[in-house]
């Protein structure tokens, strides 16, 4: 009960916007893993069995005619399309955005397989040609096709929220890439999520940037959650420093500007965010002021600890239950009887498939519970990112 909840930057952004209901899924793989297998079964799909013979041959060949030459009876969008994607291999971006948009130019029956593919890809290569607003368009157009039922076992849909928020965010438009890469995030994707934290950490070191995020909400909100989990990145720069060490203060001088600039805002969304990085800061008062009021598990613990603070027992008592009330039930069903212990589990404690996991955490169902499961607060250790891309899996797919 003594440590403030550490916050978990990807728990933050993906509760950035309500998942959507539509029946749209996220298909990601890490950098490092080969995708040629998985790409050669989607390209496969709804295709009798030749099929990907053909087009296993038509990757294969030297030059886009030659592929073409190959094609043998493959159905005309399965062929155009994938001509196109061995001149994209190729770098010769002018021929296959020619092909994709072939694709694109056949009636709506006669591409059920690679129509989707294709205006995907027609959104890669205008952001390449530095076309926004065709790259725009051709995402937009690759989820509406998406939603009525095209043919998408890539994830081509979701991957596109990144794309174009890539493009948005380059011709200047923050608000919007921040949008769409919180959606990315909200439907489960890791890339999502890695964009985002790629946005805040760029931000953070430009004030125009900030500038920028502070007026709208949502990019408000997304420097709360960067704050309220990473602080410990905003270190001084130092460029004789290959590998630092993230571990600046929670009252650091960068950390206490920021949190003046998003105060000092008419209306500031998720308070309780605010209120913790507030606490952290040795802000009490303001942190206080925050937290009143606001009926969130989080603004409950703070008013708990700061009840503490002030010796008032019974008003910290009530406000940890205030808070107890909001954790979530475990995989088994029930809740977890008291907040996870930061002490190491005993030998006697472990039951089969289950390893450091203290008998206290027993739940009600006489089962052992899993604590990670849990929405209890509890000290966690967050680190840096990989210097990772974001949305750089999706270039490994066409």
């Amino acid at each position: 009960m003594k440590g403030l909840p550490e916050g978990v930057f990807d728990f933050e952004v993906a509760r950035l916007l309500v998942k959507p209901t539509d029946t749209l899924t996220v298909v990601e793989s890490d950098s490092w893993e080969d995708t040629t297998e998985l790409r050669a079964k989607a390209e496969a799909q709804g295709l009798d069995a030749s099929a990907a013979a053909a087009i296993a041959a038509m990757r294969a060949a030297g030059n886009v005619d030659e592929a073409l030459g190959l094609a043998a009876d493959l159905p005309r969008d399965v062929a155009l399309y994938t001509a196109g994607a061995l001149a994209w291999n190729q770098q010769d971006f002018a021929t296959a955005l020619e092909h994709f948009q072939a694709v694109s130019a056949l009636p709506a029956g006669e591409r059920p397989h690679r129509g989707l593919w294709a205006s995907f890809m027609e959104g890669r290569a205008y952001a390449l040609n530095g076309d926004s607003a065709a790259a725009v368009e051709a995402f937009e157009r690759t989820r509406a096709l998406a939603r009525a039922g095209a043919s998408d076992p890539l994830g081509l849909a979701v991957a596109s929220l990144g794309e174009q928020a890539r493009v948005q965010r380059a011709a200047g438009d923050a608000a919007s890439a921040v949008r769409l890469y919180a959606e990315q995030a909200a439907r489960g994707s890791a890339s999502g999520r890695n964009s985002l934290l790629f946005v805040a950490r760029d931000a953070v070191v430009d004030p125009a940037a900030v500038d920028s995020l502070l007026a709208d909400e949502l990019g408000t909100r997304l420097l709360l959650a960067y704050l309220y989990s990473r602080y410990n990145e905003l270190i001084e720069p130092d460029p004789d420093n290959e590998y630092p060490s993230y571990d600046a203060p929670a009252d650091g001088p960068r950390l206490i500007a920021l949190l003046d600039r998003i105060a000092a805002a008419p209306k500031i969304p998720d308070p309780d965010r605010l209120a913790a990085i507030a606490y952290r800061a040795g802000r009490f008062e303001q942190a206080g002021k925050l937290a009143a009021g606001v009926q969130t598990p989080l603004a409950a613990w703070l008013r708990a600890k700061l009840a503490l603070r002030d010796g008032q027992l019974d008003l910290a008592a009530a406000a940890y239950a205030e808070a107890a009330r909001a954790f979530r039930p475990t995989k088994c069903g029930a809740r977890c009887r008291s907040a996870p212990s930061t002490t190491t589990a005993s030998r006697s404690s472990r039951t089969a498939g289950c390893r450091r996991r203290p008998a206290r955490w027993r739940c009600r169902a006489a089962t052992i519970c899993r604590p990670w499961k849990c929405s209890m607060p509890r000290q966690t250790s967050i680190g840096p990112m990989p210097p990772t891309s974001p949305s750089a899996w999706s270039a490994r797919r066409n």
